[in-house]
């Protein structure tokens, strides 16, 4: 073990790194600013441009149901084109879609704005993640995950005041806000990040791509949303047009994801869930980000109709959120980084995470200022620590090989807990404000408009049902928020079972070209390698045309690198087997053989 995590515990970034770092950090920040500006601004939003209220969400869900579905096939378009040009595409499409959004005069057009924004925030989302991941080694980063989460949090914390300043002006300014941040990563990404490719040509490359996997599992999720978005909101649950996207997108994408077991090139490869551990750390990622919005999402109508706060005065008592998730993260990545372990902090985010969903039930209009902001401060203090953790997890736990896919999951599943937070957060509020509207004999019309109710009733209701609907309110929230720390519970349960996997793991980084199924690995030093994948152990060589398949028989994994890695590696007994691997080419700066270990 030591020997095998020798390199990655040399690594130190350079100036390149950080100068890459910036620009992803930069752009990133302003997908999460953009993801939640418009929570506060939305019914003004909506009075501008004569939308109701079912017609102003889909403002917010065009974008989340887009920057979702489009996740998945990042991952093989970066492999085919280069992590390059498919992160710079994705910020020009975020670009092309704040413009649209900005000069927007009507819904329509608004909406389209805002999914060709969704497409270029998903891509921004999942290659950010795989270029961080190829260039730093997974010991090392939880520390730089812990940086970039604790950034994003602060933007999505701070985007409600922000959103809520903006729109007194006018709100096109929600829009325009984005575009410096874009037109800085225009320009910055392609000087900064550097090219990959691979050597296969580009038609021969999408050809192999499971493209029936790909549009079922990418058809099948977008229906399954529009079914859960709709739900309670536009139809009944248990109409057909609910009924209907929901069940039929869930089978279409649980037959993509069986086509693993069937099809030479998956979409989705078998080994991303061949563990409990792998399929555990996935789960927890989409129950932590559906709690996280679900708990955002209903603490900001807290604000509104229980303690009467403005849209500002809810942005700022938010801030007691970021001032706590912003620290903890970046002292989590950095804690997990020297320690070499990272169960630790899953088990006590969730313990805390547990707790303060768990408090958020004691929240009523009386609650002291004080107490209020404490609680809340211990609720961002879980989502912090999880934050940095459940990254690591994801891919610690997967087979080798198979990091970028699991990154794009891992991406994919947290956009998609984003939505269910949303939209399936709001029915469950609905459908609890609904039960507590029939025991107060109260219209059941508020539960349909929850939002501009909260917003608007206390200029018009008189005071004793000003009263009547506030213990509804705080009943239906109580509720809720019990319902949500169950399911933190359920995080904690699944968490306990996981195993721990070690940090201390070479990686690799994508050369200048890529041959099929293999990729370039860049030496550190003159003397070779020994990594381990099973029973698979790969050295790095000197540059060759041929791959070399070697059989070791007799030796131990302790006798192979103490012969290979120290003065006497002649001495290793081997019988080489030759072929020339179709694609290679004899400029190739990296070469690696694989060696079969008894």
């Amino acid at each position: 073990m030591h020997n095998q995590g020798q390199e990655s515990r040399q690594w130190s970034p350079g100036r390149e790194f950080w100068l890459a770092f910036a620009c992803q950090v930069c752009v990133l920040s302003v997908v999460s600013l953009d993801s939640t500006i418009l929570t506060a601004a939305l019914p003004r939003l909506a009075h501008a441009l004569k939308a109701d209220t079912l017609t102003a969400f889909w403002i917010v869900a065009s974008y989340l149901l887009a920057s979702t579905v489009v996740q998945p096939i990042m991952a093989p378009l970066s492999d085919i084109y280069g992590r390059k040009l498919i992160f710079f595409c994705a910020i020009v499409a975020f670009t092309i879609g704040t413009v649209l959004c900005a000069l927007a005069y009507s819904i329509p057009q608004i909406l389209v704005g805002r999914s060709v924004q969704g497409v270029g925030g998903g891509g921004i989302l999942a290659v950010n993640l795989i270029i961080l991941s190829d260039a730093v080694p997974l010991r090392f980063r939880a520390k730089y995950v812990g940086m970039i989460q604790a950034l994003s949090s602060l933007a999505i914390t701070i985007s409600p005041v922000v959103g809520g300043a903006l729109v007194q002006a006018s709100w096109r300014w929600l829009f325009y806000i984005n575009l410096p941040f874009c037109a800085v990563g225009v320009i910055a990404v392609p000087l900064v990040l550097k090219k990959n490719r691979n050597s296969m040509t580009a038609h021969r490359s999408l050809s192999e791509l499971d493209w029936l996997g790909s549009c079922s599992f990418l058809s099948g999720s977008t229906c399954f949303l529009l079914g859960v978005c709709w739900g309670g909101s536009r139809f009944p649950w248990m109409s057909g047009q609910t009924l209907g996207p929901a069940l039929g997108g869930f089978a279409l994408t649980v037959l993509s994801i069986a086509r693993a077991w069937t099809t030479k090139r998956p979409f989705l490869r078998i080994e991303l869930f061949q563990s409990w551990t792998s399929c555990i750390a996935f789960a927890c990622t989409m129950l932590q980000c559906f709690t996280l919005f679900g708990n955002t999402y209903l603490l900001a109508l807290y604000f509104l109709a229980i303690r009467r706060y403005s849209p500002i005065e809810s942005g700022l008592v938010f801030l007691a959120y970021a001032s706590a998730t912003l620290p903890i993260a970046a002292v989590t990545g950095y804690l997990i980084t020297r320690l070499g372990s990272y169960k630790w902090a899953i088990l006590f985010g969730w313990i805390i995470n547990t707790s303060g969903t768990g408090s958020f039930m004691v929240l009523d209009s009386e609650t002291p200022l004080e107490c209020m902001i404490f609680i809340i401060f211990v609720g961002g203090l879980g989502q912090g620590i999880l934050f940095s953790a459940r990254q690591t997890a994801t891919q610690a736990s997967c087979a080798a090989g198979s990091a970028t896919l699991a990154i794009t999951l891992f991406s994919f599943l947290k956009s998609f807990g984003f939505c269910l937070g949303v939209s399936l957060g709001g029915t469950i509020f609905r459908n609890m404000l609904r039960h507590e509207l029939i025991l107060e004999n109260l219209p059941l019309s508020i539960a349909a408009h929850a939002e501009d109710y909260a917003l608007f009733f206390h200029a018009s209701a008189s005071a004793s049902e000003q009263q009547a609907v506030m213990i509804t309110y705080r009943r239906a929230l109580h509720h809720f928020f019990a319902t949500m720390a169950g399911v933190s519970r359920l995080g904690l349960l699944l968490s306990i079972c996981m195993k721990e996997c070690s940090l201390d793991v070479d990686f690799e980084i994508p050369g200048e070209e890529q041959i099929e199924g293999l990729r370039p690995v860049k030496r550190q030093s003159d003397k070779p390698v020994v990594r381990f994948h099973g029973n698979i152990v790969q050295l790095e060589m000197m540059p060759t045309i041929e791959e070399m398949s070697l059989e070791v028989t007799g030796q131990s994994r302790a006798q192979m690198i103490r012969k290979v890695n120290g003065p006497d590696q002649r001495s290793m007994p081997v019988g080489a087997q030759h072929r020339s691997p179709e694609g290679a080419a004899s400029w190739l700066r990296w070469f690696p053989l694989c060696v079969m270990v008894d």
